[in-house]
């Protein structure tokens, strides 16, 4: 299997906005399309696609946080895949060539949370939730 990690070129955005809903069907579609082009406008918004066998199979999205941090705003792919941690690698060397310092990812699948924290992330918070 051919796996490439690159950019998202102008052209590709579309199937990754396309993806993106599919992902979060059929209940936060909407409000997961509206993060999206919300993100679109930060400072250095960046896509960065996996792509197996020519075929987008997952993506990071990120923007600046802050001078020094880059936050990836999204992290996805379909369903288990072996290759994330070289998309995260891709995105971090990436956010450094950048010039930032940090990465920053709100994690709640806890595979993508586990792979972040082999490749040295920690815990800043952690939010909890109780039913009422």
């Amino acid at each position: 299997m051919k796996v490439d990690v690159r950019l998202i070129k102008d052209e590709e955005f579309l199937s990754l906005a396309i993806m993106y809903v599919k992902m979060n069907e059929p209940v936060a579609a909407a409000p997961a399309l509206y993060s999206l082009t919300h993100d679109l406008t930060a400072k250095d918004f960046t896509a960065i696609g996996l792509y197996e066998n020519d075929v987008l199979s997952g993506f990071v999205t990120g923007y600046a946080l802050s001078h020094k941090t880059f936050y990836f705003s999204g992290i996805y792919v379909k369903v288990k895949n072996k290759n994330v941690g070289k998309l995260i690698d891709y995105s971090i060397k990436y956010a450094k060539e950048l010039g930032y310092k940090s990465c920053e990812a709100n994690c709640t699948n806890s595979n993508i949370q586990s792979i972040l924290i082999k490749k040295g992330a920690y815990v800043m918070y952690t939010r909890v939730k109780r039913e009422c």
